[in-house]
C-alpha cells in the first residue's frame, strides 16, 4: 500500500507516476509538457506494466533470459501466489523489474525510483507484497 498523501499522475511516460509532494507533482507535469525537455526525473516512484505471451512449456526463466539476456542476475519470489522473478539496480536512481509466471503469459512490472530512492523502493516493495491479479 503506498502512503494516501502520494498524489498520482498517468500517462507521462510510464503508466502511473507517484508523487511526494504537490511541488513534485506540478513539476513533473510541467517538464512533460515542454516539448524541450530532456528528461523528467522530477518524480518518487514511476511504474509500468506489461503482458507478454510465452509458450507453456517455457520456463519463466528462460523466457526472462531470452527478453533480457543471460547477464542479468534475477532471484525467484513469489507474487500473488505465483512464481516471479526479480532483479534491482542502480541507473537513473533505482530499477526494479518483476516478471510474473502466468502460464502462456508473463505480467511485467517495471519501478523506476529517482527522488527519495531509497525510501520509494520499500514503498514499492510493500505494494508488490500486496499485489493481487484479479482474474
Amino acid at each position: 500500500m503506498y502512503p494516501a498523501d502520494y498524489l498520482i499522475t498517468e500517462n507521462l511516460g510510464y503508466d502511473v507516476y507517484f508523487s511526494s509532494s504537490k511541488s513534485e507533482k506540478k513539476d513533473l507535469e510541467e517538464c512533460h509538457n515542454d516539448p524541450d525537455a530532456m528528461e523528467c526525473n522530477l518524480y518518487s516512484l514511476g511504474l509500468s506494466f506489461d503482458i507478454k505471451s510465452k509458450p507453456k512449456n517455457q520456463s519463466l526463466e528462460d523466457f526472462v533470459e531470452k527478453v533480457r539476456g543471460p547477464s542479468i542476475p534475477f532471484s525467484s519470489t513469489m507474487v500473488d501466489g505465483y512464481p516471479a522473478v526479480q532483479n534491482q539496480f542502480e541507473g537513473i536512481g533505482l530499477v526494479h523489474h518483476v516478471y510474473i509466471d502466468r502460464d502462456d503469459r508473463v505480467f511485467h512490472i517495471f519501478a523506476n525510483t529517482i527522488v527519495n530512492a531509497e525510501k520509494n523502493m520499500e514503498i514499492y516493495n510493500k505494494m508488490l507484497s500486496t499485489f493481487k491479479f484479479l482474474e
